[in-house]
């Protein structure tokens, strides 16, 4: 395919003997709610994003005879961790052969087991640096003197190694003196049946300093989605301000252009 299509993937998992597709989590929700059932084995191989639980619980309905991979990774990083789907679903999986993580505190302190903090990576499939300038021939690299680097992905790990994503930190909204990951709520509000995609933003507030603001594509209503969000999520956590759209922005990775949000 030149492009994803969901109805052309379809298609073609239909009339091909293909065995394995390679996807990120907005295209395994769009194939998902075309409804329709493949029936022969097939590898699906997800990476880009994390992959929600509940969508992977989905999945087994429409393609009864798969297996789940998921990879969790960076381009400085390459591969950091994968899981398989008899695995712990809301995790991202344990480290790849010859990674490290550690998870730190503000402090640089390693943070104990389930405690939120930054995910640092020790692997020798770390990247050399960033290239200083147009013209240079020197690098900067990312790595501390003891060789860890860090894309400042937030996240924690549990009593036995596997990794779990809460968000990424430039993504954090600073609601008065409380930190809210905008990947928690937009989770919650993914899981509502009217709502094609989501995407939570933070937006300029000159008393909270930002307010959690929502951006919906989906024929569904601001009423709705506030009373939805109350049953499941903190009240400071429910977003102040909402915005529908016919189309969500995403990048030729396929994620959500947040930046390109912001701007409009």
């Amino acid at each position: 395919l030149a492009k994803f299509s969901a109805t052309e993937t379809i298609s073609f998992l239909h009339e091909h003997p293909i065995s394995v597709i390679y996807t990120v989590p907005t295209m395994i929700e769009a194939l998902l709610k075309k409804g329709a059932v493949i029936n022969t084995p097939i590898k699906i191989i997800s990476s880009g994003a994390k992959w929600e639980e509940h969508s992977k619980q989905k999945v087994k309905n429409f393609f009864p005879q798969h297996s789940l991979y998921e990879f969790y990774g960076a381009s400085e990083l390459s591969f950091i961790t994968f899981l398989t789907d008899e695995q712990k679903p809301g995790s991202v999986g344990k480290p790849c052969h010859n990674v490290e993580i550690q998870i730190r505190r503000n402090n640089q302190e390693t943070a104990g087991p389930y405690e939120i903090g930054k995910i640092y990576v020790h692997s020798k499939m770390a990247f050399i640096g960033y290239i200083e300038g147009e013209h240079s021939t020197t690098t900067q690299s990312l790595k501390d003197e003891y060789g860890w680097v860090t894309v400042h992905d937030m996240g924690y790990l549990d009593e036995d190694g596997y990794l779990y994503l809460v968000g990424r930190e430039n993504n954090m909204i600073l609601y008065g003196a409380i930190n809210i990951f905008p990947e928690e709520v937009e989770m919650v509000l993914s899981l509502h049946p009217d709502v094609e995609r989501a995407a939570v933003i933070g937006l300029a507030d000159p008393y909270w300093g930002q307010i959690v603001a929502a951006v919906i594509q989906g024929e569904t209503s601001k009423n709705k989605l506030i009373n939805w969000c109350n049953l499941r999520l903190a009240s400071y956590k429910v977003p102040r301000k909402w915005f529908f759209i016919e189309k969500m922005p995403l990048t030729t990775g396929g994620k959500i252009a947040r930046s390109e949000l912001r701007e409009r």
